[in-house]
Parts: C-alpha cells; sequence; structure tokens
C-alpha cells in the first residue's frame, strides 16, 4: 500500500537516521489519511524523532510537544491534504483509564518487520495493538477493522501485546476465545469480552498503578488552564467583492481543517430595512454589532479554534458615496478602527466581469472599482494576502489553506 508522500519522506528519514519506530495501525487510505498516523517510537528516540518530523515539515501542536504527549501536525498544498502525528513512545490504551504495559514498546520495536518502507509489529502483536484499540480505546470494533482483524488472527497466539493484556487480566481471560470470536465475525460477543477485559483489568490494577493513573489525570487536568494562551486560535479574513467566492471558501476550509473553526460574518453594508428612522438606528448600532461580532470571535480563538471571518472592517475603505461624503468618511474611519486587525486576511481577486456572472447583484464596472480597492489593501495593509480566486473552487479553498498552515506552523513554532 502507497503511503502518502511526505509520509514516505518521514519513514525513509527515520530508517536512514536509525529511528526505533513503526506504524500502529495502517490507515484505511494510506495515501491520504482521514485521521491521526499513530506511530509508536522508542522512547530514547524521542528526540531524534522530533527532530526528524520536523526536517519533513511537521509542526508539534502547542501543549502536546512532548512525549507521551506528542502531537505533531502538516499541511501539504501539492496534495491538499493535512496530515496529523499521533505519536506514543509506550504501548498504552484508554481503558482502564489508562492501561499500560511496562517495558512492552521496546519488545514490540524488536520484534517489527520492515515493508516497502514502512516499518510494522509483527502480525501476532499487530492483532492485539488493533484488538486493543477497538476494545480498549473504542469499545467497538469498527467496520473498517474487521478484514484485518480476520486476517492477522491466525497469527495472534504469537504476541507479547496479547500476553502482556491477558496476564493483566488475570485467569478470566481465554486468549483462543478472542481468536475464535474474531475468525467467526462474532463481533458483538467480541465487544461483550472487551467489556469484561476492561472489567478484568480494572479490578487487578496495584494500588501503585491507580495511583499513577490518578495523578496522571491530575495533571492533564491541572495543565489544561495553562495551555489556553499557547493554544489560542487563529483568525482569517475573507474579502473582496460580491461574487468572489467568500462563503464557498470558508465552507471548504471549515470541512477540510482537522482542527475546530467557527464562520463569523462581519459584513458591514448589507441594510435590513428602508426605513428612515431605522436606517439611523443600524447606523448607530452597526459597531456594537461589530464589538459583539469580535466578542465571539475571540471567544472561540481562547478555545483554539480558527475563525473565520466572512468580510471584514477593511470594506470601510471602499469609497463613501454621496449624500454627506465627508461625514460618511469619518464614520469609516471608525468603523475601521473599531476592532483589531485580524492574524491574517485573503483578498479573494477575480475580475469584475467574472464576478457578475458568479452572483449578479452589483455592476461588473463596480465590481472592477472595488476589486482594485481591495487589491491596494493586499499592497498596503500587514498580512494580507492576494489569492488568484478565479481558478476552480479546490484550488482557491488549498491557497487559502496554505496561507493558514503558514501562519499557524509560524505561531506554532514560537
Amino acid at each position: 500500500m502507497q503511503a502518502h508522500p511526505l509520509l514516505s519522506r518521514l519513514f525513509d528519514t527515520l530508517e536512514a537516521r536509525r529511528i526505533r519506530w513503526l506504524l500502529l495501525r495502517v490507515p484505511s487510505d494510506f495515501a491520504r489519511p482521514a485521521g491521526d498516523v499513530d506511530l509508536l517510537v522508542a522512547p530514547e528516540d524521542a528526540g531524534a524523532f522530533l527532530e526528524a518530523a520536523e526536517g519533513v515539515g511537521f509542526v508539534p501542536l502547542p501543549g502536546w510537544e512532548t512525549p507521551p504527549d506528542l502531537i505533531m501536525v502538516r499541511y501539504d498544498r501539492a496534495s491538499d491534504h493535512w496530515l496529523v502525528l499521533d505519536v506514543a513512545t509506550a504501548v498504552t490504551f484508554r481503558s482502564p483509564a489508562p492501561w499500560e504495559g511496562p517495558g512492552l514498546a521496546l519488545t514490540v520495536l524488536s520484534r517489527r518487520s520492515t515493508e516497502d518502507g514502512v516499518a510494522r509489529p509483527s502480525d501476532g502483536d499487530a492483532f492485539w495493538l488493533l484488538l486493543g484499540h477497538c476494545l480498549l480505546d473504542g469499545r467497538g470494533v469498527a467496520p473498517q477493522y474487521r478484514e484485518t482483524l480476520r486476517d492477522l488472527a491466525p497469527r495472534s497466539a504469537d504476541s507479547v501485546v496479547g500476553r502482556a493484556i491477558l496476564s493483566a487480566a488475570g485467569s478470566r481471560a481465554d486468549p483462543s476465545a478472542f481468536q475464535d470470536a474474531t475468525l467467526a465475525g462474532e463481533w458483538e460477543r467480541l465487544e461483550r469480552m472487551g467489556l469484561d477485559l476492561v472489567a478484568s483489568l480494572r479490578r487487578d490494577r496495584s494500588l501503585a498503578t491507580r495511583s499513577r493513573a490518578a495523578t496522571k489525570r491530575a495533571i492533564r487536568v491541572a495543565r489544561k488552564p495553562l495551555l489556553l494562551p499557547r493554544r489560542r486560535g487563529l483568525s482569517v479574513a475573507l474579502l473582496g467583492p460580491n461574487g468572489v467566492g467568500k462563503s464557498t471558501v470558508a465552507a471548504g476550509l471549515q470541512r477540510g481543517l482537522p482542527m475546530g473553526s467557527r464562520v463569523v460574518h462581519m459584513g458591514l453594508w448589507k441594510a435590513t430595512t428602508t426605513d428612515t428612522r431605522s436606517r439611523v438606528t443600524e447606523i448607530v448600532t452597526r459597531p456594537l454589532r461589530l464589538w459583539a461580532r469580535s466578542a465571539a470571535a475571540h471567544y472561540h480563538q481562547a478555545r483554539g479554534r480558527l475563525v473565520i471571518y466572512d468580510r471584514y472592517v477593511y470594506e470601510a475603505r471602499l469609497p463613501a458615496k454621496p449624500p454627506l461624503v465627508a461625514a460618511k468618511r469619518l464614520y469609516h474611519w471608525g468603523l475601521r478602527h473599531a476592532i483589531p486587525r485580524p492574524d491574517t486576511a485573503v483578498v479573494l481577486d477575480v475580475p469584475g466581469e467574472v464576478a457578475y456572472t458568479r452572483k449578479q447583484e452589483n455592476p461588473p464596472e463596480e465590481l472592477e472599482s472595488e476589486r482594485r480597492v481591495y487589491a491596494a489593501i493586499a499592497a498596503t495593509e500587514p498580512g494580507v494576502v492576494l489569492v488568484d480566486a478565479s481558478q476552480p473552487a479546490d484550488a482557491v479553498r488549498a491557497d487559502v489553506t496554505e496561507v493558514v498552515w503558514r501562519k499557524l506552523a509560524d505561531r506554532w513554532r514560537r
């Protein structure tokens, strides 16, 4: 199975540097993994692994920069795909809270085999690592893992992982029963056996093991508030006249990002009424609405989410129209300075004629005039990038994603 090119580069680097590692589970689509890529690395090689992965462009997630909590992220523009590495230095499972096999990682790594540049556990260990992931991490055998478990089940008896788990569970666990249920495809029975296995592991834990687990949980809870400043989310504003595809890009970003995100509409000029008195009220309260939306956006950023602004107060740079041009210019200046700048902004650049064919709300001449204003914003405002939005929608979204990734990587590296 062909791995993603960046993963292949990473794996080749690890082998060249003699770093002890293996792939815990092969993703269903190795060329474009949909979730985390789970790796096991020897504890003594963790520093060398971090250095090697950074050399390939991966960046540690703030708060998860060192084992046993190492998560690394990279966006690849060539394939338009996010990659997330979840790196462990011990064989652990979430239940019971958590279970860990002391010294098991080095033994599993010593039994690994390499095929097509990918280091994998022995078949017996692979069976129990995957089964443990299903029963002790997820409490169920997901359909995408069933065929793999069936293929590995005949070799399940030859596993240091299986022996360690069953030994910790005591005599109540029958190793052959797990193999038989897997070969027979009795997944519900296997899941019930998993619940019994968790209960046995929990009952047979020593006091020292329970104390270590409780300490780890307390540390995780205590460090969460300390991570908030470092995990602050990024904000990106999408700018341009009607018809350039701001909403389309915003929706595409949300679908593709591996982290939480929110879209906040920050448009200035869309009137909600034609009544004169109501229009005056709208003009007076517009700054208040901007402050409220900005406050909501900053809340989401504090939670570590990416905030995607659909439009921004840069719109106030557009020329004021009669009547009361002087008063409007002063009002526009106030709007431009009402809220802080976003972390980055993207001007979606499309010729006026093209924008008009997409969304026939404004004349092409007006759209072209606004296009020039936005191009001037990209040329003069710090942190504003111009992107050619006349490309296909996926290419535009990928270009904007690259802008977001570079900003994220710069922040996380600091």
